[in-house]
């Protein structure tokens, strides 16, 4: 049966570049004879830029991350890689044309994309904008003035944080702001680095060795189409033009233009106002000309549908044109699917618990796909264990199993599996301290949902997409958080913060499509595994640093931030008794209030209120980092120093144009 199916399988994808598998019957159990790859050789130089180019792309994208929460790693095919890639390419073009021994092999590019992609999301949400800042914020909660106190820290050993005092630099600068002119507290973080970054690459190897393991059964035997591959591999060309096929397309430059301009319409806006604004992303109310927020359907069943959203993605139609037609159609189908289920719950009169009852039914079908993913694939991993416990039999018994015998190309990945497995339990049980039976249930939770989400990418071409339920949470809410225990859940959630709570995106939908790209060009899946985990280490190792450090300039931006809002707050309720703002000409700021001077000065002020650097204090001058103006409405912003005029002066801004390191916010209020 498994024969018949494979088979056919070929038969409907007859014409695809994969090269026709040979078969050699043993009992009943049909088996692919697995041929070598072709040889093709890396050249180390070339293997030392793509690393490069991965440090220098963690350290941008996690600086974007924590200062504008823009997430470059976003998606199945990167955002924020593909331009990069781009770039690469037609600097390559031209090298090709002037030194062409220097030049990169298609090979070469495809695998610098394979390992970027690989690790595109690592700096963002996977980990470097969640885990370290919510590790601290066990500490920084537990403190006296929050609901949380002493809730955390006395499950917390001492070697996981920098500190269990909420008080101590390390843990209050990353929430309120490192002072100006103190040093990071890196010291401290050294232990809590040391103890978690092995944990942190242990998750991860744990997937690359699961889609690893994948590969070939995906690749080889069910002949999956892999969508997101077809687009690096269309960029990196081939080896007889200098330039891309596809760059000589007219319709390729149709249609990137098209995806372009409304999204630079769209960022501009952003910035500059009198841009006008595309609208691209709406609601369904909106188009039938209601006012944003307005329910289509005030009242019955129909308000399921109410949440609908009319957005437009230039990006995600060209990739629905490398997808089958049933994919295209599941899209749609079943979110208005999921919407009725919610109006016939409404109609019968269930109207509640409706996340908790989509959660379920997810976890449901995730068992369901898992046991189905893994049933299709029983003779394949069959034999993979099999063809490996001979192997070590006749290593380490050559007297009874005297024949020679090569190891299956998958039993690396099979023994990387078990071990990075067994590693993660160890490191919970004898580190984190977290009961064995807990662990394993979300370990194993973590591999049913990275397997389902690999199998989606690379049979859908997804662009974004994650399990729609948390791990942890889900074993929680299953077996009760009274008997799961308190320390439990405290460490539990805080191992769950490098992607077994992931929200956009899993690291399998990125490494699936990693092996894919290099098979494609050549290479043995070995090869691209190791340079794969050694992307991932280099990728955490560059981004330790940086999230501390960026992560307490974030601090005092965030706290900069919150200033113009608690003084923005303070000048309308003064109004509101008063009749006039309180910075009115006629009004000195303090005189109503001098509790309100610390707020006036930012800590990321170099020149903590002043006008300039040497500026002479005069007896009426309050220093303050801000301009207070009223002009018919309320604007308090934050000015950078060469914008300000000399002494205490305001000054009227139509719009809030500092620059971006400085961060201003921007309040307004119509009169009246």
């Amino acid at each position: 049966m498994w024969l018949s199916a494979t088979t056919e399988c070929y038969r409907r994808w007859e014409g695809a570049p994969f090269p026709a598998p040979t078969f050699a019957m043993e009992g009943a159990l049909a088996r692919p004879l697995v041929t070598a790859a072709p040889t093709v050789k890396v050249r180390w130089w070339a293997i030392g830029l793509a690393l490069a180019l991965i440090s220098a792309f963690c350290v941008v994208s996690g600086w974007a991350a924590l200062y504008r929460h823009e997430i470059l790693g976003t998606g199945y095919l990167p955002r924020g890689i593909v331009p990069l890639f781009l770039l690469l390419v037609l600097a390559n073009a031209a090298l090709q044309r002037l030194f062409p021994s220097l030049s990169l092999t298609r090979t070469e590019l495809a695998l610098t994309f394979a390992l970027l992609t690989a690790i595109a999301a690592i700096p963002g949400q996977e980990y470097g904008i969640h885990f370290y800042l919510n590790l601290l914020g066990l500490v920084y909660y537990s403190s006296p003035q929050s609901q949380w106190f002493n809730l955390f820290t006395p499950h917390l050993s001492p070697y996981l944080v920098p500190s269990l005092h909420f008080r101590d630099p390390a843990i209050l600068w990353a929430y309120e702001g490192m002072p100006e002119g103190a040093k990071p507290p890196l010291g401290e973080w050294f232990v809590p680095l040391l103890v978690w970054t092995p944990y942190l690459f242990g998750v991860y190897a744990l997937i690359v060795f699961l889609c690893g393991l994948m590969a070939r059964q995906w690749e080889e035997h069910e002949r999956l189409l892999y969508p997101l591959t077809q687009v690096p591999m269309e960029l990196a060309g081939d080896e007889e033009r200098w330039l891309p096929r596809i760059f000589s397309s007219s319709f390729f430059w149709l249609g990137f233009f098209a995806a372009a301009l409304p999204i630079s319409l769209r960022g501009l806006h952003l910035y500059f106002p009198q841009v006008p604004d595309p609208r691209l992303q709406r609601s369904f109310a909106e188009l039938f000309g209601f006012p944003p927020g307005t329910p289509l359907f005030p009242s019955g069943p129909l308000t399921a549908f109410n949440g609908l959203l009319a957005h437009f993605y230039a990006e995600m139609v060209g990739i629905a044109y490398l997808l089958s037609r049933e994919v295209g159609f599941s899209l749609w189908f079943f979110l208005l699917l999921r919407h009725t289920e919610i109006a016939l719950r409404i109609a019968v009169g269930w109207d509640m618990y409706h996340a908790e009852f989509l959660t379920f039914q997810s976890i449901a079908a995730y068992t369901v796909m898992a046991v189905a993913v893994l049933w299709v694939a029983r003779h394949y991993l069959a034999e993979i264990v099999r063809e490996s416990g001979r192997y070590w039999l006749k290593r380490f018994f050559p007297r009874f199993f005297p024949s020679p015998s090569d190891p299956p190309p998958e039993m690396g990945a099979l023994l990387g599996l078990a071990l990075s497995f067994s590693f993660l339990l160890a490191w919970a049980k004898w580190v984190a301290g977290v009961s064995a039976l807990w662990a394993t249930a979300m370990f194993g939770g973590l591999i049913v949902t990275s397997l389902i989400v690999a199998r989606l990418v690379a049979e859908t071409g997804i662009y974004i997409y994650s399990a729609p339920f948390r791990v942890n949470q889900v074993l929680f809410d299953a077996f009760g958080k009274d008997r799961i225990g308190a320390r439990n859940l405290v460490l539990l959630t805080a191992m769950s913060w490098v992607q077994i709570r992931s929200t956009a995106t899993m690291v399998s939908g990125y490494l699936v499509n990693t092996f894919r790209l290099g098979s494609l060009s050549g290479l043995h899946r070995s090869l691209v595994a190791s340079w794969t985990l050694v992307a991932i280490l280099l990728a955490l190792i560059s981004l330790v640093l940086g999230v501390v450090r960026m992560g307490l300039e974030a601090a005092r931006r965030a706290q900069c931030a919150n200033n113009l809002r608690q003084l923005y707050l303070a000048t309308k309720l003064y109004e509101e008794q008063f009749g006039a703002p309180p910075f009115h000409p006629k009004h000195h700021f303090l005189a109503w209030n001098p509790n309100l001077a610390p707020l006036l000065i930012c800590p990321s002020d170099p020149y903590k209120g002043y006008r300039h650097k040497h500026m002479v204090k005069p007896e009426f001058f309050v220093p303050e980092s801000y301009d207070f103006i009223y002009w018919g409405a309320y604007h308090v912003v934050r000015t950078p120093p060469e914008r300000r005029r000399r002494g205490p002066t305001n000054i009227w801004v139509e719009r809030c144009c500092c620059r971006p390191d400085w961060g201003c916010l921007h309040f307004h209020l119509p009169q009246g």
